[in-house]
């Protein structure tokens, strides 16, 4: 009869010293209460949108957006503080909305509100692509009245959303003090 092999040198627990030829399952270290990637985000994204911070960045935003209004009728044409402005706007507001998409999920498309919003950032960013390439100086009256025209009806929209906003905040009574 064959003598088995010496594996004293071998430690149990390696993969390949299978000896009762079990299969071996795989240990897993994370619990089952934890939570996955997404939800941490959408969890974080929520503590964001019901927060004073995001109360602060829309009227942040509404003040950028008047200056900017400022600034273009200020000028004949519209220098580089403008366009900066325009693009931390911009930023902001897909920013904004894109947090808002995550921390609602599938339930974004049941508000208006965001529906609206979504259609807003989409304008706001024609906008600043109209008043980009337009270019300055060889533009007619009328392409710079609708720049302005533009510019406020942007304006409007904005401060027409912050209304509803602050008006849907329940902390925003506090907000001040």
């Amino acid at each position: 009869m064959p003598e088995p092999p010496d594996t004293s040198d071998v430690e149990e627990d390696e993969p390949f010293n299978n000896a009762g030829n079990q299969p071996l399952q795989p240990t897993s270290t994370r619990s089952m209460y934890a939570l996955t990637r997404r939800e941490m985000a959408r969890g974080i994204a929520n503590r964001f949108v019901h927060s004073r911070t995001y109360i602060l960045l829309y009227l942040g935003m509404a003040a950028l957006s008047v200056t900017t209004v400022v600034l273009s009728l200020q000028d004949g044409c519209p220098g580089l503080p403008f366009y900066v402005l325009e693009v931390i706007i911009n930023s902001s507001m897909i920013l904004e909305v894109s947090v808002r998409f995550i921390a609602f999920g599938r339930q974004f498309w049941r508000s208006p509100f965001n529906v609206f919003d979504l259609m807003l950032t989409v304008f706001c960013a024609t906008t600043l692509l109209v008043l980009a390439f337009a270019g300055c100086g060889a533009t007619s009256k009328e392409e710079e009245l609708l720049d302005t025209l533009l510019l406020i009806a942007r304006n409007v929209l904005q401060f027409g959303r912050l209304a509803s906003v602050m008006r849907q905040c329940a902390s925003c009574g506090s907000l001040f003090r």
